[in-house]
């Protein structure tokens, strides 16, 4: 039997990017073997912008006719929106999610769905994720570049990148968690001022860590020939806004799932400051390392300030400057 598969993409507040993906999703989906059934979901969760609108005009219509396309609507949150693709879903397949802000490589669906075909014990294929930079770069885009080219001289992270992977049964990890037992080790005023009772939120890095405490790191595939690009931030104030989000949301789940916080602390899943082996390109090098310091900085910088001061606004809505994709 052909396994079906169901590509499922969060939506929140990407009217700039997301004909520019569904673009580059029917040119992907377009590789796959024709006997494969497929169907695509789009999730808006806590979209403000005009992203219906852009999904809804004639042009984004005639590209999406053979996408099989629905739309469907859930509270904000990134993993809020994929719990709910995963339970409206008609095909019972595997599911792949991709974000709304990137780019797909055409060859890339095909891959990790053939190595999941190939492959019953894995759990999750992941895409390579590549930056895309265009024009005159500016400092900090700099640094990225520098960053993203010395990447190859450091070791394989234990967790899966969330831009575009694919999943072999996401019940058992996009399940509504009982959180009830686990609340009554947290203070009251945590709770509220963290929103602790909602669960897993605004990133989906609990994926990595659930699969890896309940099937081990061999569940995993990373799939370096299934590639997707992405623009990554073009200034220190969203690359900031990037280290908070995960920041804020791994010590949540710390706090939830105290199981997971071994995993999100072994070498598999640190985040390294310094690149220890040799290279030619020694000023790439040195500014990929700042680039590594800065990080942690301002990680610490959430956990010391933010988190300790359990501070309301932690998920009020920040408008980002992030690059914008032309159609």
């Amino acid at each position: 039997m052909i396994p079906p598969l169901t590509i499922g993409i969060p939506v929140k507040n990407e009217e700039n990017t997301i004909f520019s993906t569904l673009l580059a999703l029917k040119q992907a989906l377009n590789r796959l073997d024709k006997h494969v059934q497929f169907e695509t979901i789009i999730c808006l969760n806590g979209t403000t912008d005009n992203t219906l609108a852009v999904i809804q005009n004639k042009q984004t219509q005639e590209l999406c006719k053979d996408l099989h396309l629905s739309i469907v609507h859930s509270r904000a949150g990134k993993l809020v929106a994929e719990r709910k693709i995963a339970n409206v879903r008609k095909l019972n397949g595997f599911i792949l999610y991709c974000d709304a802000d990137v780019i797909i490589d055409r060859a890339a669906i095909k891959k990790l769905y053939n190595i999941m075909c190939a492959n019953d014990t894995l759990r999750v294929a992941c895409a390579k994720v590549l930056p895309i930079f265009k024009g005159r770069l500016n400092n900090f885009q700099k640094i990225m570049k520098a960053y993203y080219e010395m990447r190859y001289l450091l070791p394989q992270r234990g967790y899966f990148h969330g831009r575009l992977f694919i999943v072999r049964d996401a019940q058992d990890i996009l399940k509504k968690y009982n959180l009830a037992p686990r609340l009554k080790r947290v203070p009251r005023n945590i709770i509220k001022k963290l929103y602790l009772d909602k669960g897993p939120i605004c990133d989906d890095i609990i994926l990595s860590m659930a699969i890896v405490h309940k099937y081990g790191q061999n569940a995993i595939k990373h799939v370096p020939g299934a590639k997707v690009y992405f623009y990554p931030p073009d200034n220190r104030y969203d690359f900031f806004l990037g280290v908070r989000r995960y920041t804020i949301e791994t010590q949540r789940i710390n706090m939830l799932f105290p199981e997971y916080a071994l995993i999100n602390t072994s070498k598999r899943f640190e985040r390294l400051v310094k690149i220890n082996k040799w290279t030619l390109f020694r000023r790439k090098k040195h500014l990929a390392e700042t680039l590594m310091e800065f990080e942690l900085f301002l990680s610490n910088l959430v956990k010391d300030y933010e988190l300790e001061n359990h501070k309301l606004e932690l998920w009020e809505t920040v408008k980002s400057s992030k690059c914008k994709l032309k159609k």
